[in-house]
């Protein structure tokens, strides 16, 4: 799922090769999500397949998406920002707002 998240950040930053150090800088809105995943379900498999950023991720990226979408309605996320650390680095940083260690 994590990549999933990157990789639709890069895209939203209508990036051709992914640099993860610029999506510090994006707040990924369910709006900008939704209209995103239209984009991409429009253009098709075949067309997804082409994007550079898509050659691995054109078959899942859909799907990857609205699993994030459906998360953002429920939970009621306004807004996220992905990162390309781990879940642990994520969690211990966490951890470390919150005061626990």
């Amino acid at each position: 799922m994590g990549g999933t998240i990157t990789t639709l950040g890069a895209l939203l930053l209508q990036q051709e090769r992914y640099d993860g150090s610029q999506l510090a800088a994006l707040r990924i809105t369910p709006e900008l999500l939704n209209a995103l995943l239209q984009r991409l379900s429009a253009l098709g498999d075949e067309k997804r397949a082409q994007m550079p950023l898509l050659v691995r991720r054109h078959d899942v990226i859909l799907q990857g998406g609205l699993i994030l979408s459906w998360f953002m309605e429920n939970l009621s996320i306004k807004a996220l920002t992905p990162t390309d650390r781990g879940g642990m680095e994520g969690f211990a940083g966490w951890l470390f707002e919150k005061g626990i260690v």
